[in-house]
């Protein structure tokens, strides 16, 4: 979820623990898991354009007002 609440960007989402595979098992994870929230301030003078998921990365595209 993207969205814009006044002058902040808020990303929130779920990370889904990975699957194991037939023959694997999980030693050690580094990624953490779970749901998550981020929020970033942003400048008054920005307006979220365009997001897109690219390869697995989030991309924001933001434009000057």
């Amino acid at each position: 979820r993207v969205e814009i609440d006044g002058a902040t960007l808020v990303i929130a989402g779920s990370r889904p623990l990975p699957t194991r595979g037939r023959d694997a098992n999980i030693i050690r994870l580094e990624i953490p898991y779970g749901r998550f929230e981020r929020r970033i301030a942003l400048s008054p003078r920005l307006r979220l354009s365009d997001r897109e998921l690219l390869h697995g990365c989030l991309v924001l595209t933001f434009s000057k007002l």
